[in-house]
């Protein structure tokens, strides 16, 4: 690896007290440019961007004047859960209680969905999920689906995360936008840990399935965990 010193002027003095790596001099500098054992870099004269490279052509990391960092080459890489990038020099909220500005997650696939309170022939079991924070989004289309048997309450499983109600004060609902496999004109229901209960529509009862072939299920909202 060598870090490498663009900028204007000439490079009049460096100083590396036993770095192990290179240090590059790819254009010229004002003043002196100091690097010290503990990886500090300091100059007197302005500049253009200081860059790592990874022994390849490019530079894999360029911090520029305006002290922006850009990532050209790889991913930037959080190695410890739980940590992740700081927004805490925002304005945060006035009228509420901030709990955390560390975006310390994000993650994207797909989960399994089964279904209980009916005997299923799934057309497609495959959904899929982002989370972002402690936010997640699924969406689930099941194809054209056979359904048999149904009796109490209509249930999707297999969420990828455990439901969080925020100590009750929270329950996020999920819309029901298109199909015609459940009763009581359902438009959707809530979560519940790693599951989605179907309610009738404008009231509390559970909704139930109903059988047939060539029945649909389209689902999609958001919960926290």
């Amino acid at each position: 690896m060598a870090i490498v010193i663009n900028g204007s002027g000439t490079v009049t003095g460096i100083s590396v007290g036993g770095l192990p790596d290179d240090i590059v001099d790819s254009g010229t500098l004002a003043n002196d440019v100091v690097v010290s054992t503990s990886g500090a870099i300091t100059t007197t004269g302005a500049f253009t961007s200081i860059g790592i490279d990874d022994n390849a052509d490019a530079n894999a990391i360029t911090i520029d004047s305006s002290e922006d960092v850009t990532v050209s080459v790889g991913n930037l890489v959080i190695g410890t859960a739980g940590k992740g990038i700081d927004f805490s020099a925002q304005t945060a909220t006035a009228t509420g209680t901030t709990a955390s500005e560390v975006l310390d997650h994000y993650e994207e696939g797909t989960w399994t969905a089964s279904l209980s309170g009916t005997t299923e022939t799934l057309g497609t079991a495959t959904g899929y999920y982002t989370r972002i924070g402690d936010v997640v989004f699924v969406g689930w289309y099941s194809n054209s689906t056979t359904l048999a048997s149904s009796t109490g309450s209509a249930v999707i499983n297999g969420l990828p995360f455990s439901s969080n109600s925020k100590g009750g004060v929270l329950d996020p609902v999920f819309n029901y936008t298109h199909g015609n496999a459940v009763d009581g004109d359902s438009r959707g229901g809530f979560f519940d840990g790693t599951t989605m209960r179907f309610g009738d529509n404008n009231g509390t009862a559970g909704a139930t399935f109903i059988d047939g072939a060539g029945k649909y299920i389209m689902v999609s909202g958001f919960y926290y965990v």
